[in-house]
């Protein structure tokens, strides 16, 4: 026997070594369903972290498209800019705006912080300046 393994340089196989090519695992991986679909849950379902996550991808994958498609489009002279982008899923509306924050809410929002910092650290009438 170790004449042959001396003899023999060739590498043994990483499935037929650990039996991944055995007909009870062929068999498993038929039946399974191979489509994507099969893994994406229903937006309901979905933890808020995960559906913002999604709204997100969505939404930046919208905006590439059009950043590469209004070239194509417009004319070079026409300032296209994307807004603001809405969607409904399970009776919820939801609202992704692009660009800058409004300077007058951006300034009520540092002011509503000022204020909750001057009233104290961390207490209830602080959180409730801030919101």
């Amino acid at each position: 026997m170790k004449d042959q393994n001396t003899t023999n340089k060739g590498k043994i196989s990483g499935p037929l070594l650990f039996g991944l090519k055995l007909l009870s695992i062929e068999k498993e991986r038929k039946t399974r369903p191979l489509e994507i679909n099969s893994r994406i849950r229903p937006f309901s379902e979905l933890s808020y972290s995960t559906k913002r996550c999604k709204m997100l991808s969505l939404s930046q994958h919208i905006l590439d498209i059009v950043e590469a498609e209004k070239e194509n489009k417009f004319h070079p002279t026409d300032q296209i800019e994307l807004i603001q982008i809405k969607f409904k899923t399970c009776n919820s509306l939801y609202e992704i705006n692009f660009g800058q924050l409004d300077k007058m809410k951006e300034i009520k929002k540092i002011e509503a912080v000022v204020k909750s910092l001057d009233k104290g650290y961390i207490s209830r009438e602080a959180y409730r300046s801030l919101a």
